[in-house]
Protein backbone atom coordinates (compact mmCIF):
# COMPACT_ATOMS: atom_id res chain seq x y z
CA UNK A 1 0.00 0.00 0.00
CA UNK A 2 1.92 2.89 -1.24
CA UNK A 3 0.41 6.68 -0.77
CA UNK A 4 1.77 10.42 -1.32
CA UNK A 5 1.03 13.30 1.06
CA UNK A 6 2.29 16.72 -0.24
CA UNK A 7 1.73 20.17 1.39
CA UNK A 8 2.22 23.42 0.24
CA UNK A 9 3.12 26.30 3.25
CA UNK A 10 3.42 30.04 1.99
CA UNK A 11 3.81 32.78 4.45
CA UNK A 12 3.63 36.48 3.37
CA UNK A 13 5.03 38.85 6.56
CA UNK A 14 5.55 42.87 6.00
CA UNK A 15 6.32 43.86 9.43
CA UNK A 16 8.13 47.32 10.62
CA UNK A 17 9.23 49.08 13.90
CA UNK A 18 10.68 52.03 15.15
CA UNK A 19 13.99 51.40 14.80
CA UNK A 20 15.93 51.43 18.04
CA UNK A 21 18.94 53.52 17.41
CA UNK A 22 17.45 56.61 14.93
CA UNK A 23 13.62 55.93 16.03
CA UNK A 24 12.93 55.76 12.06
CA UNK A 25 10.45 53.70 10.94
CA UNK A 26 11.86 50.75 9.31
CA UNK A 27 11.26 46.93 7.94
CA UNK A 28 11.45 44.82 10.87
CA UNK A 29 14.62 42.29 11.30
CA UNK A 30 12.30 39.72 10.85
CA UNK A 31 10.50 40.97 7.43
CA UNK A 32 11.24 38.07 5.46
CA UNK A 33 8.57 39.17 2.58
CA UNK A 34 7.85 35.80 1.33
CA UNK A 35 8.99 31.99 2.92
CA UNK A 36 7.47 28.91 0.97
CA UNK A 37 8.00 25.18 2.11
CA UNK A 38 6.93 22.71 0.05
CA UNK A 39 7.17 18.90 1.42
CA UNK A 40 6.11 15.48 -0.03
CA UNK A 41 6.11 11.89 1.80
CA UNK A 42 5.68 9.23 0.16
CA UNK A 43 4.88 6.24 2.12
CA UNK A 44 5.67 2.62 0.44
CA UNK A 45 5.26 0.12 2.94
CA UNK A 46 7.48 0.34 6.18
CA UNK A 47 9.40 2.59 3.82
CA UNK A 48 8.66 6.13 3.90
CA UNK A 49 10.67 8.74 1.48
CA UNK A 50 10.68 12.77 2.00
CA UNK A 51 11.49 15.74 -0.07
CA UNK A 52 11.71 19.63 1.14
CA UNK A 53 12.11 22.45 -0.76
CA UNK A 54 12.23 25.79 1.45
CA UNK A 55 12.73 29.00 -0.15
CA UNK A 56 12.68 32.70 1.22
CA UNK A 57 13.26 35.80 0.21
CA UNK A 58 16.12 37.85 2.15
CA UNK A 59 15.63 39.10 4.97
CA UNK A 60 16.88 43.40 5.77
CA UNK A 61 19.53 44.34 7.34
CA UNK A 62 21.26 47.85 7.95
CA UNK A 63 24.52 48.06 4.80
CA UNK A 64 27.40 50.21 5.93
CA UNK A 65 27.49 52.51 2.50
CA UNK A 66 30.56 54.39 3.72
CA UNK A 67 33.05 55.77 5.95
CA UNK A 68 34.13 58.71 7.72
CA UNK A 69 37.57 59.61 9.90
CA UNK A 70 37.72 60.85 13.23
CA UNK A 71 40.92 61.58 15.34
CA UNK A 72 42.64 58.47 12.67
CA UNK A 73 40.23 56.54 13.78
CA UNK A 74 37.26 55.02 10.84
CA UNK A 75 34.10 54.91 11.38
CA UNK A 76 31.13 53.10 9.28
CA UNK A 77 28.42 55.12 7.68
CA UNK A 78 25.28 53.21 7.58
CA UNK A 79 22.32 53.43 5.25
CA UNK A 80 18.72 53.33 5.66
CA UNK A 81 17.67 50.91 8.97
CA UNK A 82 17.41 47.69 7.77
CA UNK A 83 17.18 48.88 4.18
CA UNK A 84 19.37 46.32 2.43
CA UNK A 85 18.08 42.62 2.07
CA UNK A 86 20.22 39.54 2.09
CA UNK A 87 20.26 37.39 -1.02
CA UNK A 88 17.22 34.94 -1.37
CA UNK A 89 17.63 31.71 0.64
CA UNK A 90 17.37 27.92 -1.13
CA UNK A 91 17.48 24.63 0.27
CA UNK A 92 16.31 20.98 -0.43
CA UNK A 93 16.39 18.19 1.28
CA UNK A 94 15.53 14.28 1.37
CA UNK A 95 15.34 11.72 3.58
CA UNK A 96 14.15 8.09 4.10
CA UNK A 97 13.20 5.80 7.04
CA UNK A 98 12.51 2.27 7.47
CA UNK A 99 10.62 0.67 10.28
CA UNK A 100 10.65 -3.09 10.85
CA UNK A 101 8.60 -4.45 13.92
CA UNK A 102 10.24 -6.87 16.09
CA UNK A 103 8.84 -8.91 19.07
CA UNK A 104 6.64 -7.79 21.38
CA UNK A 105 6.30 -3.89 21.33
CA UNK A 106 9.73 -3.42 20.21
CA UNK A 107 10.67 -2.16 17.04
CA UNK A 108 13.93 -0.85 15.16
CA UNK A 109 13.56 2.49 12.68
CA UNK A 110 16.84 2.83 10.13
CA UNK A 111 16.97 6.39 8.74
CA UNK A 112 18.74 8.91 6.86
CA UNK A 113 19.11 11.82 5.58
CA UNK A 114 20.80 14.34 3.37
CA UNK A 115 20.39 17.78 4.14
CA UNK A 116 21.07 20.93 1.85
CA UNK A 117 21.79 18.60 -1.46
CA UNK A 118 22.45 21.26 -4.11
CA UNK A 119 25.17 22.01 -1.45
CA UNK A 120 23.59 26.03 -1.41
CA UNK A 121 26.07 28.23 -0.04
CA UNK A 122 23.24 30.42 1.48
CA UNK A 123 24.75 34.25 2.70
CA UNK A 124 23.11 34.65 6.41
CA UNK A 125 24.60 37.79 7.25
CA UNK A 126 27.81 40.13 5.93
CA UNK A 127 30.67 41.29 8.29
CA UNK A 128 32.49 44.15 7.01
CA UNK A 129 36.99 44.39 6.59
CA UNK A 130 38.54 46.41 9.38
CA UNK A 131 38.17 49.82 7.11
CA UNK A 132 34.60 49.02 6.25
CA UNK A 133 35.18 48.81 2.88
CA UNK A 134 34.96 45.40 2.12
CA UNK A 135 31.49 43.83 2.71
CA UNK A 136 32.23 39.91 3.07
CA UNK A 137 29.13 37.56 3.02
CA UNK A 138 28.77 35.09 5.98
CA UNK A 139 27.84 31.84 4.91
CA UNK A 140 24.87 29.64 6.53
CA UNK A 141 27.01 26.76 8.49
CA UNK A 142 24.81 24.15 6.89
CA UNK A 143 26.44 22.70 3.90
CA UNK A 144 25.29 19.48 2.48
CA UNK A 145 25.36 16.77 5.01
CA UNK A 146 24.61 13.28 5.29
CA UNK A 147 23.05 11.48 8.33
CA UNK A 148 22.46 8.35 9.02
CA UNK A 149 21.16 6.27 12.21
CA UNK A 150 18.87 3.83 13.89
CA UNK A 151 16.58 4.23 16.77
CA UNK A 152 15.20 0.82 18.98
CA UNK A 153 11.39 1.49 20.08
CA UNK A 154 11.06 -0.68 23.17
Amino acid sequence: NAFTKTRLAWSLVESRRDDPDTGVDAPAIGDVRHSVSWITERTLGSLTLNTALRYATGRPFTDIIGTREADGVVEPTFGDPNGARLPRYWRSDVSASWYRPLSGKRAVVLWGDLSNVFNRNNVMRYRWSTDYRERVPVRAPFNRALYVGATLLY
